[in-house]
């Protein structure tokens, strides 16, 4: 390393899908499954399985 300033970032970020679908939720009244289902629809798949909707 050739500069003097070094900078160390130790973020730890944890996936909670029921927080998640409680936000999401909140606003549109769906419930996680329905709105993962959305989110899949809106990048071009047609009806999501619940298998494609668990990966």
């Amino acid at each position: 390393m050739s500069g003097k300033n070094l900078g160390v970032d130790a973020t730890t970020l944890e996936a909670d899908p029921p927080r998640c679908a409680r936000s999401c939720g909140a606003t549109t009244g769906a419930s996680y499954d329905e709105h993962v289902a959305a989110l899949m629809k809106a990048e071009g798949m047609e009806e999501p399985t619940a298998v494609e909707r668990q990966r």
